[in-house]
């Protein structure tokens, strides 16, 4: 099984010369306040004043921080993405891939899952727009980058021309017939059947004769390429309740329940 190469941990991790020198400088800065030692109060008053509204520091830290999320997130990207564990590199014809996953990397080197992600992000900003915002006067913090190179998908055309309220209808249709036949496959026909007194029976039976011939309409309308505008409402043009469209009584049409065979 391939295993992760022994990487230094992140309190091993090498620093830059220049960067070592610079926290040294800035940890004395910190620690010493020169002013203190002046024997001209003045002059001493103005430079705090001055570095207060000093920020320069600051921009140079947070381009230095954007640089280091910046190349790691390069160094994560150089990893596939993982669709399972590859097999140990055994170093014929020099191929150098690795052997580990971005998730196990970012651990080994100390980096939390959120900071990997950020990494990467910040990463796909594009060249040249990473490098006018962190050159800039006032350089956007780490989030505001990652934020930048966050991958959006784009927003799917769902209607495709159609109209609105259309849409609406449709997808209130497809939902009512859907939910339905669905409900239908837990229903004991014969069990409800017999479970129905002779008013109900009559009163279910109007229903699905109004919706038989409301469906049938609209089946016919779907087929014909929506020639014309059809009455939407199941109770207009329907037999009175009761009835069959011959003029036969519901109640009439169905076995009695001692003649019935359910």
């Amino acid at each position: 099984m391939p295993t992760l190469p022994a990487l230094p941990t992140k309190t091993e991790g090498k620093l830059p010369e220049m960067y070592s020198a610079a926290k040294t400088a800035l940890a004395k800065c910190a620690r010493i306040d020169e002013c203190k030692l002046w024997a001209d109060k003045m002059e001493a008053l103005a430079s705090y004043a001055r570095q207060q509204e000093d920020e320069d520091l600051l921009n140079y830290a947070n381009r230095i921080k954007a640089r280091a999320y910046r190349r790691a997130g390069e160094v994560f990207e150089s990893i596939p993405v993982a669709k399972g564990r590859r097999p140990p590199n055994d170093g014929i014809g020099g191929d150098a891939s690795p052997n580990f996953t971005r998730k196990e990397a970012a651990k080994e080197a100390g980096m939390s899952p959120d900071q990997a992600k950020t990494a990467i992000r910040v990463n796909r900003v594009p060249a040249d727009e990473f490098e006018e915002a962190v050159e800039s006067d006032d350089p956007p913090t780490v989030t505001a980058l990652a934020q930048r190179g966050k991958a959006t998908k784009p927003k799917e055309d769902i209607l495709r021309g159609r109209d609105p309220a259309d849409f609406k209808q449709a997808t209130k249709l497809l939902g009512i017939v859907s939910h339905s036949l669905t409900e239908c496959k837990d229903v004991d026909v014969l069990a409800a059947c017999r479970g129905m007194d002779e008013r109900e029976t009559d009163r279910f039976l109007d229903q699905v004769e109004r919706l038989i011939m409301w469906l049938t309409a609209a089946r016919k309308e779907i087929a014909n390429g929506f020639a014309g505008p059809m009455d939407h409402s199941p109770d207009r043009a329907m037999p009175s309740k009761g009835h069959h469209t011959n003029g036969q009584s519901y109640s009439d049409s169905m076995p009695t329940r001692t003649q019935s065979t359910l």
